[in-house]
């Protein structure tokens, strides 16, 4: 958890109600008694399964929610989290920002959540795949995930060679916290100005960039025009906190 602090940290988001998957672990057998008295799930083979005869694109896609050997996996904590949100927290939406080759284990998750007769607004807004510049699924060379925390590290290294070349009498906190900034910033603007549902090349290069769609062009451009406003002895505005408040604006973004 720690670690995911101190991403979170890094690119700015902040929760009101943080529990980990280990917070479930008590709630895990309630799920299962509780899906086998209703009837929803049974027996198979000596594991716990929920079976959907009734839904033709999943009749043969049954979930397992209890192994043989009594263990629980992921369906069954996220059943448990679906009837926390709403029985203890009262929310009457839940969306689950999620990658998209998790679409059959969500439809299968809300249909239980359904026959259940939760009424709640659940939704699974999904995403595209992050590539490599071979335009395969981005890995480190052991063949792993790669972290997010060593994308932003490389960024702001990145970032910082850059400023060292066009910047070299900045100070080295100077360097740092710019570098930071941009760095940063690069990594975010690249990822949420693609369209949601398609997977992108992600390129250090154009990510970077001073010149085109990127988070380091809108920052330069920014900083020249607060410098057109300082050599003219004028304050510049102050922006304003941006909310989204109209729906035609959350549709958009």
């Amino acid at each position: 958890m720690q670690d995911f602090e101190h991403v979170y940290e890094l690119i700015d988001i902040h929760y009101d109600i943080q529990c980990g998957e280990s917070f479930y672990h008590d709630r895990l057998p309630g799920v299962v008694e509780r899906l086998l008295k209703s009837g929803i799930a049974e027996i198979s083979e000596g594991a716990v399964v929920v079976f959907f005869r009734d839904v033709p694109e999943l009749a043969d896609k049954p979930l397992i929610i209890r192994k043989r050997d009594g263990g629980f996996n992921y369906a069954t904590t996220d059943l448990a989290t679906i009837d926390y949100r709403i029985k203890e927290l009262k929310a009457d939406v839940v969306w689950y920002v999620v990658g998209a080759p998790q679409i059959l284990h969500f439809k299968q998750i809300f249909n239980i959540a359904r026959r259940e007769r939760y009424t709640a607004d659940l939704r699974h807004i999904t995403f595209g795949s992050i590539l490599g510049e071979d335009r395969k699924l981005m890995k480190t060379r052991s063949g792993e995930n790669v972290p997010l925390r060593d994308l932003l590290e490389e960024a702001c290294k990145r970032a910082r060679k850059i400023i060292e070349e066009k910047n070299p009498d900045l100070s080295n906190d100077e360097k740092t916290d710019i570098a930071r900034k941009i760095g940063i910033g690069a990594v975010k603007y690249a990822d949420l100005s693609q369209y949601r549902m398609t997977d992108y090349v992600f390129s250090w290069d154009k990510m970077l960039s001073l010149q085109g769609n990127t988070a380091p062009y809108l920052q330069n451009a920014y900083v020249r025009i607060r410098s057109i406003f300082r050599k003219g002895g004028e304050s510049a505005p102050e922006m304003d906190k941006l909310v989204l408040a109209d729906s035609a604006e959350i549709n958009l973004a």
